[in-house]
Formats: C-alpha cells, structure tokens, sequence
C-alpha cells in the first residue's frame, strides 16, 4: 500500500496494473544513491550551419550520464560558442566538477533537493544542467519501467513531425536544402535569413518554389534586421 501510494505521488492515478513492475522498481531502487558523469563528442553537418551569429560546419555535444541501481539515464546539450552562453569544456567542467559532485548519493527522486543541491554547487549554467536534468528524467523513468513522458503529465501525440532548419546561404543552395528536408518528410521549415532585405525576399521565393504550397515556411533572423 505504501509502495501505491508513493507511486501515485509520482505518477498520478497511473494504473498499477499497466506497469507490473512499477512497485518492484520503486522498491529496489528509490533509496540507492546515484553517480554521473559527462562527456563531449562531435557530430559533421550536412551542410554548413549559419544564421546571422555563427558558422559551424560540425557541432560540439555533452553527453551526461546518471546512474542507480546498475540502471543509466542519459541526456545531451549542445554547445554553439557565439550562440549559446556555454562551451564544450565549461559544461564538462560544470558537471564533472560542480553538478555532479553536490549530487552524487542523492536520491534520484527527490527533484526539489537535486535542483536545491545543483543551483547552490553552480547558478546559472543552463545547457549544463538541462543536459543533467534530461539524464535525471530518463533514469528515473528506466527506474519506474515507464516511458519518460508519463512522468511529464502523458504523450500528447503518437508522432511528432518533422521539421527542418534552412541554413543561410545563397538562395539556390537554400532552396536545394530545403528540398532536401521535403524530400525527407519535413512538414514545417525555418529559413535563416540575414539582414539584406531584397535577397532576403528571393531567398522565400526560391524557397517556397522549391517545396510548394504543402510545407509550413518560416523565416528567422536571429535580431539581425532592423525595425521598419
């Protein structure tokens, strides 16, 4: 009863009998301490990425690992130096040498002191911890045996669908990519234009041209134009 009544504080009025081994993991694993831990690796674009702050043609993540019980939750943020506040090495850093740490033999489950413990270790550093918080999810769905989102509220759609990010370029390469993202499935593209108004327009066109009137054309000039 107490095992029910504990589940349902993190589920809801989940059904027990949904999850034959919701109480048994609870049981097995909720006062083991945990242990974590990050690193980084690099993955090539396709196409170089650019918008009106950046160029990138790889990109840089951390890779966050929390374990309990013999059980791994992992999570990931991405490090975009001139974009994001954060790099490869200061979120290494910050979760090797600071998160991890004031963590580490906690209670995986106790969300109010990890966040507690985590904010007083090292304020701010946002990628860092969501990295840690989506790796902190993930172990504790694999702990219950449910999937992460009934910890999350319930699946709002049985599919999510795809959507594609143009990066800046001429506007025949633009257009060619954004084939590339129909030809794909995508439903939904964000152009990425900078400044000059009159390519800026060519490159919708040529766009629009390439994938016609189906697909959702969005553009983005991440602050780079000015007021009208």
């Amino acid at each position: 009863e107490e095992l029910g009544d504990l589940a349902a504080s993190f589920l809801g009025e989940l059904p027990m009998d949904e999850y034959p081994y919701l109480a048994e993991h609870i049981q097995q694993h909720l006062t083991e301490s945990s242990d974590d831990s990050a690193r980084a690796f690099e993955l090539p674009f396709v196409t170089p990425f650019q918008n009106s702050k950046v160029r990138f043609e790889r990109i840089s993540y951390v890779w966050v690992e929390v374990s309990c019980g013999g059980i791994t939750g992992r999570g990931e943020a991405t490090a975009m130096p001139g974009y994001s506040p954060e790099t490869v090495p200061s979120m290494l850093a910050a979760v090797n040498d600071y998160l991890g740490p004031a963590i580490r033999g906690m209670d995986p489950f106790a969300e109010t002191g990890l966040e507690a413990a985590a904010a007083a270790a090292l304020p701010g550093n946002p990628y860092a911890r969501s990295a840690l918080e989506m790796a902190l999810l993930e172990l504790r769905a694999k702990l219950l045996g449910v999937p992460a989102h009934v910890l999350l509220g319930g699946a709002c759609h049985e599919e999510i669908r795809l959507g594609g990010i143009v990066s800046y370029d001429t506007p025949e390469r633009m257009a060619a990519q954004a084939r590339w993202w129909a030809d794909k499935g995508a439903v939904a593209l964000q152009v990425k234009l900078i400044r000059e108004r009159a390519r800026s327009a060519a490159t919708v066109a040529a766009v629009r041209e390439a994938v016609g009137r189906d697909i959702v054309v969005g553009v983005d000039g991440n602050g780079s134009f000015t007021p009208l």
